[in-house]
């Protein structure tokens, strides 16, 4: 998977779920990515889905992944 982070399963073309032991939800999450500039839609409790224009690229998919990671981990040591 292309997220690598212990509490996170990653679904391909529906989204990425954070387990509850984690004690990430996807709104927080979502309030990280959005700050900084990325746009995912909360779908449950743990399950974030990413919406990706049709044009994106592999830089921007890269980045992306790098912030939601850094938005996890920050939430998850809290």
């Amino acid at each position: 998977p292309c997220v690598q982070h212990t509490y996170i399963h990653t679904y391909p073309q529906t989204g990425v779920e954070m387990t509850e032991e984690s004690g990430v939800t996807a709104s927080e999450v979502a309030k990280l990515l959005m700050e900084s500039g990325v746009l995912v839609v909360p779908a449950g409790p743990n399950v974030v889905r990413f919406v990706p224009p049709l044009i994106i690229t592999e830089t921007e998919v890269a980045l992306a992944m790098d912030k939601f990671e850094a938005a996890v981990s920050s939430i998850s040591k809290r």
